[in-house]
């Protein structure tokens, strides 16, 4: 035994550990048993990712001349916010008849998310993975043709109203203000023209690259990592 109101040493903590060898054993050994007896009447939850890839947006790049603009952080941590907002759980309640949870995160530092179900059944976690996957990449199209559309009709008012500017020159139209007015007019007609051949080939700016396949093992209970951790905590 240390004395009074000195350090105990790592000899006298073995010596106490010495004399207390069967506590020790007994609780170690009840930690494992608790732990493997928890893991094993658990019941097997099975879980199935389904990726999808944020991608510069068509209608972007058409909005601001025809400029790529590249992905960000930011981007991708919006979309993840996206995932399970209100229209995209709604598609899914119209499948399933009800909204199950699923979770959204980011794969490294890249820009591919992975939404991930969890359910009893290895099928029922693989397809509510992919319903909620189709169901954002199909709102991400809807928000993109939304957009492309009001974009189309702005441009379309401006080249009206340069065009009523242009009339009411009259003869005048081959001034200095008038061809200002007409390449004007003609700068907003290409990129009308470019809008509406992105409108036809884009796909919105989230794509399905890797759909989620039916697990083959649970992905809870895991009795070996279990009983370590209960080994451990004893």
């Amino acid at each position: 035994m240390t004395e009074f109101g000195t350090e105990p040493s790592f000899r006298s903590y073995l010596q106490i550990m010495r004399q207390r060898k069967w506590w020790v054993s007994s609780i170690t050994v009840l930690g494992l048993a608790v732990s493997l007896v928890f893991s094993l009447t658990a019941h097997k939850q099975y879980s199935a990712t389904a990726q999808l890839l944020v991608q510069p947006s068509i209608n972007a790049s058409a909005l601001n001349g025809g400029q790529e603009q590249p992905v960000t952080q930011t981007d991708v941590q919006t979309e993840l916010q996206l995932v399970t907002s209100a229209p995209v759980q709604q598609a899914v309640r119209a499948r399933l008849k009800r909204t199950p949870t699923v979770s959204a995160s980011e794969v490294g530092q890249t820009n591919v998310m992975a939404i991930t179900a969890i359910n009893a059944v290895p099928s029922q976690a693989a397809l509510i993975a992919n319903l909620y996957a189709n169901a954002f990449v199909q709102y991400r199209q809807t928000v993109a043709t939304q957009s492309l559309t009001t974009a189309e009709a702005q441009l379309r008012s401006q080249i009206s109203s340069i065009g009523q500017q242009v009339k009411s020159l009259g003869h005048n139209a081959t001034s200095a203000e008038g061809s200002a007015l007409l390449n004007q007019e003609a700068v907003l007609k290409e990129q009308l023209a470019q809008m509406q051949v992105s409108g036809a080939t884009d796909t919105g700016d989230v794509m399905l690259v890797t759909p989620a396949q039916a697990p083959v093992s649970p992905s809870s209970p895991k009795p070996v990592q279990d009983a370590l951790i209960g080994l451990a905590v004893g």
